[in-house]
Parts: structure tokens; sequence; C-alpha cells
């Protein structure tokens, strides 16, 4: 009809992947974490960049014990694949909490956030290589085996020279890193959801 404007379905504008006011509240409540860091675990998968506003909350959760510790750590790393430059002020926390926790699923994500800040700004990893080189070579590592840890690892060896002294020689030898393949090539990883 004459007078109705054309294209107006509202419809056709997509909604916020995340409604950051009331994630950032949740994160600081309790009793609304669980939610909250699972509202950012649901977006980080659409739109990482979007969630760069939770970094400071979601650093702050890590080391703390809670049990959405891997999801925080996911969504940490899939945010510093987006935004890496956002991520970067939160490398020495990060390299800490993986200093502490290495090896679970929980610090092999901490060690793709740091993987993806190296890769842009090196300079933000570099000053806790020394931790991480700790990290690595710390082992028994019953993670040896994880794709998604190596490619971190050689990521970071790439970007950080120094972190490449530290991985372990019968890690290469028997096949996590050198007789893998992974070394120098996309790796297609299928991924668990961390639980929230």
């Amino acid at each position: 009809m004459d007078g109705e404007p054309c294209g107006s379905d509202e419809s056709a504008v997509p909604p916020p992947a995340i409604n950051l006011p009331a994630v950032l509240a949740g994160l600081d409540a309790e009793a609304e974490r669980r939610d909250a860091v699972a509202a950012v675990r649901e977006a980080v998968d659409e739109e990482p960049a979007a969630c760069a506003p939770t970094i400071p909350k979601l650093r702050d959760l890590l080391g703390e014990g809670t049990a959405e510790e891997a999801a925080v750590a996911y969504c940490l790393a899939e945010i510093a694949e987006a935004s890496p430059t956002d991520v970067a002020p939160s490398a020495g926390d990060i390299a800490a909490f993986v200093a502490g926790e290495h090896p679970s699923p929980a610090a092999t994500e901490g060690f793709r956030a740091l993987a993806a800040v190296a890769d842009a700004r090196p300079d933000a990893v570099e000053d806790h290589d020394d931790r991480l080189v700790r990290a690595i070579e710390a082992g028994p590592d019953p993670d040896r085996g994880s794709p998604r840890l190596w490619e971190a690892i050689e990521r970071l060896e790439r970007a950080i020279p120094s972190i490449a002294t530290a991985t372990p020689e019968d890690g290469r030898e028997n096949g996590a890193l050198g007789g893998s393949g992974y070394e120098g090539r996309p790796v297609a990883v299928v991924t668990e959801e961390p639980e929230s």
C-alpha cells in the first residue's frame, strides 16, 4: 500500500551475538557466572571480536578453579584469534595460568590464546617465555598427543624462538611434533565443547 515503508522488516537485521551489559554484569555475579560464561561461549563462535569487552573479566576468572575455567580459556583463545591485540595486555595473566595449570584442557586453550597473540604481538608474550618454557618442560604431559596443544606450541616457537628450545625432543621423536605431519600445515581438529 501507498505510504508504507518498503523493506522495513525488522528481522532483516540480525540481533547482536551477545548482550554485553547483561553478560558483563553476570560475569561479576557468582550466582549468574555460569550463564554469563555460557553466553560468551555461544557468542564467541559466531562473533568473537564482539566479545572483546569481556576479556578483562574472563581473564580474572582464570586460575580460580571454577567449573567454567575450560570454557573461559576457550573464549579467550577464540577472541585472541579474531582480536589478538585486544588480548595482548592479558598475556601475562594467561601465561601465569598456563604455567600453573599445564597439562590440562584449559591450559591448552591458554596456549592457543598466547599463540594467537604471539602471531600479531610477539613482544606481549616474549616477556613471559620463561614461564612457558617451564610449563612445556614440566611434563609428563597426558595431553601430549593433542593436535591443538602442539599446533599452539609450534606457533609460539615460530613467533618466539626462545620457546623453541623448550619443546621436548622426546615429543618430537615420538610423533607428537616431528613425525606427526602437523608442522607447517593447517590441522583439521574436531573440537570438543569445553564443559561449562
